[in-house]
């Protein structure tokens, strides 16, 4: 790497041969995720597409082949709002990968769709935008850890987001949430405040099948979630995880799951570094871009962000291809060093080329980070083994 390329911007030119490697990219199949898994294949890497929507996912690498037809590109269910799917999605990558390169946690919501249940929960029991964003991908990283570790020089990169910015992770709502049974698929009971009453409703219960029968006296809604994935049966809720009654503006999900995020990347690698692994945690933002994560913002933000205004909006609003570039780099640039954090270098870092870029003071809070990590491994049930995944011996490259 020529000096002062760290802070140069970065393109597809930089991108060096994958041939050999494999990569799980979460989301894969559009925006950010589909962009960075491209790049991956045509280089030559083995790629997994670890999307919810199998059907959209199979496009995508439809798309990913007719661009380079010997990609090497596969598809693996996972909706990360269920820790069901979670655990049977990493067994399976688990199974079929004895090593793992790269993991790309890329797949997040913005503003979940409503849905018929009207409850808020995810299937287990956890506000959706947070469960997908941060702790699904604490999950799914923690179960892929030893693969990911048996692996020399392997990446845990993270995509986060500049509204990290305006984050606020109130740790003590998370500590009041209960813990995870000891059993994947266990049903645990949630109590969701009544917002109209101002106290707390009857007991719902939740799983990751998704939301069981209300208890006596509420109206039953799961006849009417018509066999849809746990994700697309969720209500827009304005809350921090598992909590229904509405928070100050700088609490909603999408930033406060984005700060997480961050938080989970610096504090993993810092376990990391401790126990001498040669696997580094990377983080990635890609300014203001135009994906699907935007659908269901209002009419007018719909608009700013669209193509009809994109000649107007260049300076503020790029496209996924070069958004997707601060994740590319994240993962594959030699120079990137333990714990960076990458975004555009344009105006407001909102487009342009990657470079390195600092996060919030809140997000580099140490004792914030250790602390939410606790309560990850609480609610997800999964715990990291750093010592033991080592400890095991690095399968040999087929």
């Amino acid at each position: 790497m020529r000096p002062g390329a760290r802070d140069a911007g970065w393109s597809l030119a930089d991108v060096p041969d994958q041939r050999g490697r494999t990569a799980v990219v979460t989301g894969a199949n559009s925006g950010i995720g589909f962009e960075a898994a491209k790049v991956l294949a045509e280089r030559g890497a083995t790629v997994i597409l670890a999307c919810r929507e199998p059907a959209r996912a199979e496009q995508a690498a439809a798309r990913i082949r007719a661009a380079a037809p010997r990609a090497d590109v596969h598809v693996e269910p996972l909706d990360l709002i269920s820790m069901t799917s979670v655990r049977a999605a990493a067994e399976r990558i688990r199974a079929a990968h004895p090593r793992l390169d790269l993991l790309v946690n890329n797949a997040g919501v913005m503003l979940p769709p409503p849905g018929p249940s009207g409850d808020g929960l995810g299937g287990d029991g956890i506000e959706p935008t947070f469960g997908v964003n941060h702790l699904g991908h604490f999950a799914l990283t923690g179960l892929l850890l030893d693969r990911i570790l048996a692996t020399p020089h392997s990446r845990i990169v993270t995509v986060s987001s500049l509204a990290h910015l305006v984050g606020r992770l109130d740790l003590e709502q998370l500590r009041r949430l209960p813990p995870r049974a000891d059993r994947p698929g266990d049903i645990r009971p949630v109590v969701v405040p009544d917002q109209r009453a101002g106290s707390p409703s009857e007991p719902l219960s939740a799983s990751p099948a998704g939301p069981r029968a209300p208890a006596r006296g509420k109206r039953d809604s799961a006849a009417r979630d018509g066999g849809r994935p746990a994700h697309q049966r969720l209500r827009r809720s304005p809350g921090m995880p598992g909590m229904g009654r509405r928070l100050p503006r700088q609490r909603l999900p999408y930033p406060t799951s984005k700060l997480a995020n961050l938080m989970f990347t610096f504090e993993l690698q810092r376990r990391l570094a401790a126990t001498g692994a040669s696997t580094i945690a990377v983080a990635a933002h890609p300014g203001i871009a135009r994906t699907g994560l935007t659908r269901n913002l209002m009419p007018p933000a719909r608009v700013f962000m669209g193509l009809r205004l994109a000649p107007l909006m260049s300076w503020l609003v790029q496209d996924p291809e070069i958004g997707a570039l601060a994740t590319v780099r994240a993962a594959l640039d030699p120079a990137a060093r333990a714990g960076d954090y990458y975004g555009p270098a344009g105006l407001f870092h909102s487009t342009g080329l990657p470079v390195a870029v600092r996060s919030s003071a809140r997000s580099r809070d140490t004792h914030l980070q250790h602390r939410l990590w606790v309560e990850s491994e609480r609610l997800t049930g999964v715990s990291y083994d750093f010592h033991r995944s080592l400890e095991r011996p690095s399968p040999s490259r087929a």
